[in-house]
């Protein structure tokens, strides 16, 4: 199994990750953590929310970033998520609808999205070898 560890010598700030919408949009630790990953690793932001993909490219020069890469999707869309998942080595998933309110008022959109959507991404790991 990989690990991403950075070198102890750079610089990274906290890491964390933040994980909005029902897809996977993320934001690791600081900026500067996300830019010294895509330095080093292929990143893949997967999510259905186009403002925040938007708001995310404008913090980066992706000439100077070309392992970071937005991909529009849902991970309810196996297909789109078969695609996204080529040559990808490992993937972070932490998409989920969260707000109780909601999920009392429409379960379904909940499962579908929580339960089916992650059963999708564990499928889509194992047909394209991904950890």
């Amino acid at each position: 199994m990989a690990s991403i560890t950075p070198p102890t010598n750079t610089p990274m700030g906290t890491v964390n990750a933040e994980f909005c919408s029902t897809n996977l949009w993320a934001r690791i630790g600081t900026v500067d953590g996300l830019k010294y990953l895509s330095k080093h690793f292929q990143i893949i932001i997967f999510s259905r929310d186009e403002l925040k993909q938007y708001e995310m490219e404008k913090k980066f020069d992706l000439k100077k970033h070309k392992n970071l890469r937005f991909f529009l999707g849902d991970i309810r869309d196996k297909d789109r998520l078969k695609y996204a998942f080529k040559d990808i080595d490992i993937v972070l998933h932490a998409a989920a609808l969260k707000q109780v309110p909601r999920a009392e008022y429409n379960p379904i959109e909940y499962i579908k999205t929580n339960v089916l959507g992650a059963q999708n991404i564990i499928e889509c790991a194992l047909e394209t070898n991904v950890e």
